[in-house]
């Protein structure tokens, strides 16, 4: 099952990435499976800093393969619960 919405992950959770915009991460070899270390909500005036449009959620993953980055769903992120 796919979930995309930040209320059902929480810290602690095992989860793997299915889909990312970001054209550096090929996420089609499953090599992104990690767990979540922290979830961090943004408001709207800072995530114009960051040129996203209203707020976000950052979901912070230590990835097995050593990777460390966000997924942020309202981007377009798609990941599911192991």
């Amino acid at each position: 099952m796919i979930y995309d919405n930040n209320n059902t992950v929480k810290i602690g959770d095992t989860v793997q990435l299915l889909h990312t915009n970001d054209k550096y991460t090929d996420c089609y070899n499953e090599e992104y499976i990690g767990k979540v270390y922290d979830i961090i909500p943004i408001g709207e005036s800072i995530g114009e800093l960051f040129e996203e449009k209203g707020a976000f959620t950052q979901i912070w993953v230590n990835w097995r393969n050593g990777s460390n980055f966000a997924i942020v769903t309202q981007t377009g992120d798609k990941f599911r619960i192991l």
